[in-house]
């Protein structure tokens, strides 16, 4: 389905008229979160990456879109993909001269507390996402002009649970964050990790 290309791939990338390098030496991780929260992020780092093998034929095991509800209106749903407790929600698409990048949204239930730590990397381990903006965490992993702006790059996101960014209409306790993501144009088949103190999930997305 197009709206789930759409959105998956948003779970992995960003982008614009620009190029990818890479600095020399690396700056010190950047991050929003606080000490306490770094020290609980290095630990979800440290946790492997469970991405799902390709099958035999080649075919990507797409993840499929579900419905959640997360506003105060019980009318209200929207599509997002992951079983939970943190969902991602697609967006818009820009690309760079090498990167394709989507902001996307992710939404966590009121069971997650800590921080939220979000991974990407390709099925075929050859390409890994990166993220650009405040929930950007990690070293440095690169730079890329977007939109005529140059940006740094970071190899993971990191999400404080107990600071949501202001969202009209969210129900008691959930929270929500918007992060530009990206990959490499070349990718094929993504895989998206989210870890939290109590749950790993994974979002798979096709080309």
């Amino acid at each position: 389905m197009l709206v789930a290309l759409g959105f998956v791939a948003s779970l992995a990338c960003s982008c614009s008229v620009g190029t990818a390098t890479l600095p020399s030496p690396s700056p010190p991780p950047r991050t929003i979160l606080n000490s306490a929260e770094q020290s609980e992020l290095a630990r979800l780092v440290a946790r492997p990456m469970k991405l799902p093998a390709m099958s035999a034929s080649g075919v990507c095991p797409a993840t499929g879109l579900s419905p959640i509800k997360a506003f105060k209106d019980p009318a209200q749903t929207i599509d997002v993909f992951a079983s939970g407790p943190v969902y991602g929600q697609g967006g818009p698409r820009t690309d760079s001269l090498t990167n394709s990048y989507f902001d996307v949204i992710y939404y966590a239930d009121p069971t997650v507390k800590g921080v939220i730590l979000v991974r990407i990397q390709t099925l075929d381990q050859r390409y890994q996402g990166v993220f650009v903006g405040d929930y950007g965490a990690g070293p440095t992993v690169g730079t890329d002009t977007i939109d005529g702006k140059r940006v740094a790059l970071h190899g993971e996101a990191g999400f404080p649970a107990a600071r949501p960014r202001p969202t009209p209409g969210l129900a008691a306790g959930w929270g929500s964050w918007g992060v530009r993501q990206g990959i490499d144009k070349r990718w094929t088949c993504v895989g998206i990790q989210i870890d939290s103190e109590s749950a790993t999930e994974v979002i798979v997305a096709a080309a």
